[in-house]
């Protein structure tokens, strides 16, 4: 039978951040309190969640969105569950998702909605995988912007020149390691609305677009016949592996089984 594990982790890029993974526990918490934000999701079993004076049953594919200071438990409702947590220090997300000076507040207690599993599973691994910090500060602005509260505000006009400079910048240094606050300066926008508004105008929030110009750049190379390992470290990859990892999710090929296919044409 398998045991009970814990596995804790900082992040490397946001070091703001600590992930948490159960598998098979039955151990069980009094009410509580976290001085940061937390997000978790169920991986297996069922769990009674307590936020504040209600109760609700959650299982498998179920976020959990608990406010900083807010009072909560969970605790399994069979022999056991598993599940994985992120804890997000409250003045960090609270700059970081700034859009007025009103205190962030989730939305509700839990979701139950399939597109928000897999975005937590993508940001969840994302930190496993300790990728760039633009590429997590992206990913944890769009998926916030699904759970807060959204505040009463006047609307603002964004104007397409800041997005324009940040796009440009982009496209010509797709190679380049960015932080998300340099290119919110550029933008003059704050990091919140530049992840949201750069993806109304051109589908991809900057971090996707980046990525997706140096894949795009990496076709090219491997026409050519470059090394794998040749464009990893000249497109800003943190390896080899990386390289291939983001190639085959866009292309359902391996960046090697794509080079091959035109090393052949040119030697039929």
């Amino acid at each position: 039978m398998q045991q009970p594990s814990v596995w804790l982790k900082r992040s490397v890029s946001i070091p703001q951040i600590e992930l948490r993974r159960n598998g098979r526990t039955s151990t069980c918490y009094d009410l509580h309190t976290h001085t940061e934000y937390s997000l978790g999701l169920i991986d297996e079993g069922q769990a009674i969640y307590q936020s504040g004076q209600v109760s609700h049953v959650i299982q498998v594919g179920d976020l959990v969105a608990i406010n900083a200071d807010e009072v909560h438990a969970c605790n399994p409702s069979s022999m056991h569950w598993s599940y994985r947590m992120l804890f997000i220090e409250a003045a960090y997300l609270n700059e970081l998702c700034a859009e007025t000076t009103q205190s962030l507040r989730f939305a509700q207690a839990y979701w139950r909605e399939p597109e928000l599993t897999l975005a937590f599973n993508a940001l969840f691994n994302g930190l496993v995988d300790d990728e760039p910090t633009l590429v997590i500060e992206s990913q944890l602005i769009t998926y916030c912007a699904a759970l807060w509260k959204q505040p009463t505000q006047t609307a603002q006009v964004i104007e397409l020149a800041g997005l324009r400079r940040v796009k440009d910048l982009l496209q010509e240094q797709a190679q380049a390691a960015f932080r998300l606050q340099e290119l919110s300066e550029l933008a003059g926008l704050t990091a919140y609305q530049l992840v949201r508004h750069f993806k109304k105008a051109y589908g991809l929030p900057p971090h996707a677009f980046q990525l997706d110009r140096r894949i795009q750049q990496a076709k090219s190379l491997l026409r050519q016949g470059a090394s794998l390992s040749e464009i990893a470290l000249e497109l800003g990859f943190a390896d080899q592996a990386h390289f291939q990892r983001h190639f085959k999710r866009r292309l359902a090929l391996t960046p090697k089984a794509y080079q091959q296919h035109f090393l052949k044409a040119e030697n039929l």
